[in-house]
């Protein structure tokens, strides 16, 4: 939205009217006394340049009109620098896009600094190419050991947990406790970041932490869904205890159910710590639902659309507990059967298990499977 000032200013109004991403001429004409008009009238491949020009002198929100995919590959660290927290999730979909469709961009989006002097923007272009190591060029994987391995722990995003899966890919196994006991230390310093939130959970599957209901709060908002999924009925207990749960849209949005409901043993690599084997559902984990609820805004409140992913989840428990077959789904018509022993499954036609939440329905495949090769 524009200031009093901004609406008022005739250039920036003319500017929006008729001469929007159409006049460079103009454009640095009035750069000097109306630095905004000039950026509008810019056409946007040249806007970049505009607003180095001029960014002292405006405010931060007129970087909206420079577009990433219009800034020149090696000055995108500088780009990054000064880009709103918000928009840094969409670069990161962004920079993948491009990497993919573009074999040269990884080659000259690499920032030409030094580790030991990184800055925002040079350690957000190193997490994002460790991020995307899989699509990285064989020839440019050492240069990811040796430069952005060091120059992502100098300044950590915060966001890049999906960096260090890369970076663990690219390490042999002898440099894999070094690496993981740096980014332990750079996470320390980083307090809001999802791999402080990693580091914590370290210390918890260790057995040197515990989880309260604010770390699980970090965790169900910054971590890969599989990495907590053995610990999700401990998580999802604890986040029941936070004021007025039922409002925290993270914790409404997750597929319970496809989480907790899982075999006894299943196995779920999680980066620095040893596999870890899912304990199935506990015996006492539907009262503890139940009571968890009821102390708080009553169990009622799971008929309403907003938890319909807790809703399943109990009445999933509820039907196996009772010996019978589970109800139809809210966030998956059959969400229902992950509760029940498989010998009690019905056919179940490959079609039929489309139609919902799409962890659910990779969840049913996988069990659909495994019932075939057990009858096989």
């Amino acid at each position: 939205s524009l200031s009093k000032r901004e609406l008022e200013d005739h250039y920036i109004l003319l500017a929006l009217r008729e001469k929007n991403e159409q006049d460079a001429h103009w454009a640095n004409i009035v750069e000097s006394d109306h630095p905004e008009a000039a950026l509008i009238a810019t056409p946007k491949n040249m806007r970049w340049n505009r607003w180095k020009r001029i960014r002292g002198r405006v405010d931060n929100k007129w970087m909206e009109l420079v577009s990433f995919e219009d800034v020149p590959e090696r000055e995108l660290y500088e780009y990054i620098e000064t880009s709103e927290q918000e928009n840094i999730q969409i670069f990161s979909d962004k920079f993948l896009a491009r990497i993919k469709e573009n074999p040269s961009f990884q080659y000259e989006v690499r920032p030409l600094t030094a580790p030991d002097s990184a800055s925002k923007g040079s350690a957000w272009i190193a997490s994002r190419l460790l991020a995307s190591a899989a699509e990285v060029s064989p020839d440019l994987i050492e240069d990811l050991r040796s430069w952005a391995i060091p120059t992502w722990l100098a300044n950590i995003p915060d966001s890049s947990v999906d960096s260090l899966s890369g970076a663990c890919k690219i390490v042999g196994e002898s440099e894999r406790e070094s690496l993981l006991n740096s980014v332990h230390m750079a996470a320390g310093d980083k307090p809001k970041s999802d791999l402080n939130t990693w580091s914590r959970f370290v210390r918890v599957i260790e057995g040197s932490g515990r989880l309260t209901p604010s770390l699980c709060n970090k965790i169900v908002r910054q971590l890969p869904m599989e990495w907590f999924a053995p610990f999700s009925g401990h998580i999802l207990l604890n986040l029941l205890k936070m004021d007025q749960w039922w409002n925290n849209a993270d914790l409404c949005s997750i597929p319970w159910a496809a989480l907790v409901l899982r075999p006894i043993g299943e196995l779920h690599q999680f980066p620095g710590a040893n596999d870890v084997s899912h304990p199935g559902v506990s015996d006492d984990l539907l009262v503890s639902l139940e009571e968890a609820i009821g102390s708080g805004p009553g169990i009622e409140i799971i008929d309403e659309a907003s938890i319909s992913n807790i809703h399943d989840l109990v009445m999933s428990l509820r039907s196996a507990k009772e010996g019978l077959p589970p109800p139809i789904g809210r966030t998956h018509p059959l969400v229902g059967w992950l509760a029940q022993p498989f010998h009690k499954w019905p056919e179940i036609a490959h079609t039929d298990l489309n139609g919902g939440n799409s962890l659910i329905t990779a969840r049913l495949f996988l069990a659909r499977s495994r019932i075939i090769r057990e009858d096989i």
